[in-house]
């Protein structure tokens, strides 16, 4: 697979580097209209996040040069805005941190950088905020860049039967060169269980749709559906490819059967193919047992399907 970076990928990028820095000044002689550069303005946000810190993991936390950010907390300590100490413990390691001078500017950065992103954002209405702040999660995902990510999941919202739908075709057809009929299965699914379930609730109370979500960002899907009284069925499992490595997948498979104890189910089966290694780890480290393979021609591909069965044991007393 070609990683490297299109010219119109590259230009759009630069494009909007330029216009973020404009939109937000940090082109000006002082950040936030204050007498701070934007390295120092940093440093002063971190240091009043932590109250002490380690140089060094100061330094990879902000993931700069050693010898710039000396300079720069060398001109905050000469300001009086942060002191350095050596370490009681290890006379190598020196710790910073924010004097009370310090504090009070770090303090005002930060009442005027929260009131320029609530003007910012002010501008616009709701579903544009979401659309900014999730397409701003899907970049850092994307870079890997996340920093201390929030994860939670809910159940079906507007909006999310054409995301699944959408996102089954992309990812899947990016990744493993899947044609149309994998889109058009999910979307199939996804009417099946709207129809059996209308958003004033479950007729059984025994099915429901998991999406998972990074920073408010859709991120994954799962669908559990009644395939009888006794069984339940795992469908439509996806984590966005931005996602991955935050344990998405797991956290779904597991609320489902967390769900389908409670709904009184026996046991879950689902059905998948070989080619998606990392399902079938999660599904494995969750108890699942292989039942079959199958080997077989769909979404324009030579496939190996194989059946999974959990069974599930009664909650403890």
């Amino acid at each position: 697979m070609d990683h490297s970076a299109s010219p119109s990928a590259s230009n759009q990028v630069r494009a909007f580097s330029r216009a973020w820095t404009e939109v937000i000044g940090l082109l000006d002689q002082g950040l936030l209209q204050t007498e701070f550069s934007l390295p120092q303005a940093r440093v002063l946000y971190e240091l009043n996040q932590q109250p002490t810190w380690e140089l060094r993991a100061l330094r990879d936390r902000l993931g700069i040069d050693k010898s710039f950010l000396t300079r720069v907390v060398s001109g905050l300590t000469d300001a009086d805005l942060v002191e350095v100490r050596t370490s009681a413990t290890d006379g190598r390691s020196k710790r910073v941190e924010l004097t009370d001078r310090g504090r009070e500017e770090a303090a005002v950065l930060e009442e005027r950088s929260a009131g320029q992103i609530e003007e910012l954002l002010g501008s616009l209405t709701s579903v544009q905020q979401a659309e900014v702040t999730g397409a701003m999660t899907l970049i850092l995902g994307a870079l890997g860049r996340l920093q201390e990510p929030v994860i939670s999941t809910r159940e079906l919202a507007l909006g999310d039967v054409g995301w699944v739908t959408m996102m089954h075709g992309e990812l899947y057809g990016h990744e493993y060169g899947w044609n149309h009929e994998i889109e058009t299965l999910a979307a199939r699914v996804m009417a099946d269980f709207c129809e059996a379930n209308p958003p004033a609730g479950s007729r059984s109370g025994r099915e429901r749709a998991f999406i998972a979500e990074v920073n408010g960002a859709r991120a994954g899907s799962l669908l559990l559906m009644e395939a009888d009284a006794s069984t339940a069925q795992i469908r439509l499992v996806l984590a966005s490819s931005w996602a991955r490595g935050l344990g998405i997948g797991r956290r779904l498979v597991d609320e489902a059967i967390d769900y389908s104890r409670t709904a009184g189910y026996e046991k879950i089966s689902l059905w998948t193919n070989d080619v998606l290694s990392h399902a079938r780890r999660i599904y494995q480290d969750a108890g699942f047992t292989l039942l079959g393979s199958e080997d077989h021609h769909s979404f324009g591909t030579d496939l190996t399907g194989q059946t999974w069965e959990l069974q599930l044991l009664a909650e403890p007393a």
